[in-house]
């Protein structure tokens, strides 16, 4: 028994990732080492709540509604939901290597007519970035003054993009620890709209103390601004798609602290970040419901 476990850890560690992979039906062009296949072969969750995701969007906004998926790397996002929706999705990518696949992947889907694509970064700060591809599928984004990517706020994307905000049923984020910004550069538009948004909330692995002290400093702030403009219901699942529990901003900020003391080896590590799921009051019932029947699904 002992020898057939050591056999299986060394052929798991030696497996290589699908470079074409299919998700719901669409075969996708992954590009090299995008580690999405792996990481669904061993967690059984793992991204599976965004057609659940989809479908709130439609119950909430039907053809009229455009989903912001930012972050949308190859398009592994928009291949899960399109099938979930009748509305539009407006895919945002920043790095070079993934907006290319993006592109290429809408076009095989032929999805064209109801998915929009764009290269930028979104930041509450009007600086200049580059994305640092780390391998996997995801990158490090970092300040670059002679970058060529434009940086928006999410209301400057929105009016480019003729997208009406009372339009935008669903936003979701996933920038490898971005995402507070992304979320804070609303500002006060948010006040005139009301999606769900789901969010990657993570903190920069291997990042310097500072860096990471700055990070959770920018989470805090998100929670505090949900508190502000009503934003009181949040669902939370772990990294590996598992859901743990409905909290409210506070608690939020209690998580957050309780990842930081992980990176910052101050702990023994449980999970890596979480995904937030966050609405008003008047959608409780209907994202309690998304989640109710994700886990039916899946228990």
């Amino acid at each position: 028994m002992m020898i057939h476990r050591v056999i299986k850890r060394i052929q798991h560690h030696f497996r290589r990732p699908d470079r074409y992979y299919k998700i719901d039906g669409f075969m996708l062009d992954m590009g090299d080492n995008h580690l999405l296949s792996l990481y669904q072969e061993d967690c059984r969750l793992y991204s599976r709540f965004i057609p659940y995701l989809a479908e709130l969007a439609n119950e909430i906004r039907g053809k009229q509604g455009t989903i912001i998926d930012l972050g949308a790397n190859v398009g592994d996002t928009v291949a899960a939901m399109i099938r979930h929706t009748t509305g539009k999705v407006l895919c945002i990518e920043p790095a070079d290597e993934y907006y290319k696949l993006l592109k290429k992947n809408v076009e095989t889907m032929q999805i064209t007519s109801r998915v929009g694509t764009v290269q930028a970064f979104i930041s509450n700060q009007k600086k200049n970035y580059q994305l640092i591809v780390s391998g996997g599928g995801t990158g490090v984004q970092q300040e670059y003054l002679d970058s060529k990517i434009p940086t928006f706020s999410l209301p400057e994307l929105f009016n480019q993009c003729n997208i009406a905000m009372n339009d935008i049923p669903v936003i979701k984020t996933s920038t490898s620890g971005n995402d507070s910004g992304a979320i804070l550069s609303l500002g006060d538009s948010l006040r005139e709209m009301n999606p769900v948004f789901y969010i990657e909330s993570s903190l920069p692995w291997g990042q310097e103390v500072d860096a990471c002290d700055s990070h959770l400093a920018e989470c805090l702030e998100m929670d505090d601004y949900f508190v502000d403009h009503g934003y009181e219901c949040c669902f939370i699942f772990d990294n590996f798609g598992n859901y743990l529990c409905k909290v409210k901003p506070e608690t939020l900020k209690e998580i957050h602290h309780y990842i930081y003391r992980m990176e910052m080896g101050k702990s023994n590590r449980t999970f890596h970040y979480v995904y937030v799921l966050a609405c008003r009051k008047d959608l409780e019932e209907r994202c309690a419901d998304a989640v109710r029947r994700y886990i039916e699904d899946y228990s």
